[in-house]
């Protein structure tokens, strides 16, 4: 029998099967597979229907075109409640240790056209990824990394790709191609819900985060510099200062677009859905700076004031930079209740998420004072306005240990999910999560609350440079019968006595690998 015969009468059974089934069937299938299937006879093409709930934007020219597609497609747009803005960007250089430079270096860019620090960093990818896969430590279950290893771009097809995405970015900055872009997509995608900004699209070496439509088109195998875009993402970049939020504000670009563009959409459609703002880095050391909340005159600041207090917003993500931010008086803005007064327009917030990028582990803590970078909770969260909260979190914040018990207790009871992650206590002789768990184990009352009840805990700790989850061991103490997975404190004086969690409790995870799943939520109604 030959294989259209077979082809044929494939397609002819599947066809005879109740609508229903077929239905359920195919809502388990991935676009790709769907898209493979609308191609096989008429019938497919007509049930088996495509689920755009999300589309991506950002400053490579293919996302905009495919962006655009689905805003122009008359039923496609209609089910798009998500856009998420990439805003990792290439850039044109990336700095590389001064130790490894020789002088031969010079002369070899010379005579090939890549400069160093290309071949620096795509030397050594190809050692992480060969390493990688010859230790079998790869993390994704689709052998991605041995594709990297098998199937090589050498260093100059690589950087010649690297510079065509470059220019096509570079073309689309030039002539705000990604702000038209947004705003003709906010205009027609009448169910739009939830606004996305990440710089975590990429992930790690063949392992994106998202499968961007820029991502998807990069030839297999092809080794280039992760793309981050925000400062602070450079691990061999070390800025000597910050500016002003009107001095480096271009550097968070992305931003900039997506509150303005939101701002100046919820002004003229006042009737529009969007009840989401989420900034996502994904456990990556950055954030948008804090200068900017100093800044109340400035653009940017007026743009959030008009997203947060549009009537239904639920949620609001927030990472802030605070690299190179010393001073007591940079520092205000989160005492004085400044801070408070802007997360004070979201009357109807459901979901908050704050976090910093502060590296606890750095020496300059050693010289400025934590207790100064201790905010009370009280003065950022104006907790008496969020009567219908179900999502709290806070990392990487110096917190005092009674403070953080007296902000938990007067938490609404629709409370759902709370995040303590990477918290620093001051005095760190005074406080700890050890003893903060137990104090909510026994005065918060959650434990005698029905399990429906009791708020989902998240945690996050570092162990010797390694991300671990403590949330099952921390919920199982503070609601069950479990031991307290938390040790008697961290001192900041002896890096070696920084541990939070014993050595045997607790998963490490890696955030940016594919088979990490993350505490999802819901679109909130």
């Amino acid at each position: 029998m030959c294989l259209s015969v077979q082809h044929q009468e494939s397609s002819t059974t599947l066809t005879c099967l109740p609508i229903e089934l077929l239905d359920q069937v195919i809502s388990s299938l991935h676009n790709s597979d769907i898209k493979n299937l609308r191609q096989t006879c008429t019938f497919f093409h007509k049930i088996a229907q495509l689920r755009l709930n999300r589309v991506f934007l950002s400053t490579n020219p293919r996302d905009i075109q495919v962006f655009t597609a689905v805003a122009e497609h008359n039923v496609l747009r209609l089910g798009v409640q998500e856009i998420i803005y990439d805003d990792a960007r290439f850039w044109n250089e990336y700095a590389t240790p001064m130790d490894d430079w020789l002088p031969e270096d010079d002369e070899l860019q010379a005579a090939t056209g890549i400069p160093s620090w290309y071949r620096y960093l795509y030397d050594d990818d190809v050692a992480d990824a060969k390493d990688s896969f010859d230790t079998g430590t790869e993390t994704s279950g689709d052998l991605a990394t041995k594709e990297v290893s098998e199937t090589l771009w050498n260093v100059e097809e690589s950087y010649k790709n690297y510079q065509e995405l470059l220019q096509g970015q570079t073309e689309v900055i030039s002539q705000g191609r990604d702000i038209d872009a947004l705003r003709f997509g906010l205009l027609r995608f009448p169910n739009l819900r939830r606004v996305i900004l990440t710089i975590a699209t990429h992930g790690k070496l063949s392992e994106p985060f998202y499968y961007t439509p820029t991502i998807r088109a990069l030839p297999s195998g092809l080794i280039y510099p992760l793309a981050r875009g925000w400062p602070g993402t450079d691990m061999y970049d070390e800025e000597l200062y910050g500016e002003t939020w009107g001095g480096e504000k271009e550097k968070w670009r992305g931003f900039c677009v997506l509150t303005h563009g939101i701002a100046e959409h919820v002004r003229e459609n006042p009737g529009t859905r969007i009840s989401e703002f989420s900034i996502e880095v994904d456990q990556i050391l950055a954030g948008i700076s804090l200068r900017l909340f100093d800044d109340t005159e400035c653009s940017e600041y007026k743009d959030l004031i008009t997203v947060l207090g549009h009537p239904g917003f639920r949620r609001f993500d927030l990472p802030l930079d605070c690299t190179y931010i010393w001073g007591r008086q940079e520092w205000a803005v989160l005492h004085n209740r400044q801070f408070q007064d802007l997360l004070s327009n979201a009357t109807d917030l459901q979901h908050i998420s704050l976090s910093t990028n502060m590296d606890f582990h750095s020496t300059l803590w050693e010289l400025v004072s934590r207790e100064e970078r201790r905010p009370p909770l009280r003065c950022i969260f104006p907790i008496d306005k969020w009567s219908n909260l179900r999502h709290f979190s806070l990392s990487r914040f110096f917190v005092k240990q009674e403070d953080v018990m007296d902000f938990l207790g007067i938490l609404p009871p629709t409370l759902k999910s709370l995040e303590l992650s990477h918290l620093e206590f001051v005095p760190w002789y005074a406080g700890s999560y050890r003893g903060l768990f137990e104090e909510m184990r026994l005065s918060l009352g959650w434990r005698e609350r029905a399990p429906e009840n009791q708020p989902k805990v998240v945690v996050f700790v570092e162990r010797r440079g390694s991300l671990i989850d403590v949330s099952f061991e921390a919920e199982d103490y503070l609601y069950n019968h479990g031991d307290n997975p938390f040790t008697v404190g961290s001192n900041p004086l002896f890096r070696e006595k920084r541990n939070y969690v014993f050595s045997d409790v607790g998963t490490k995870m890696d955030v940016l690998s594919p088979g990490y799943k993350r505490l999802e939520f819901p679109i909130y109604d």
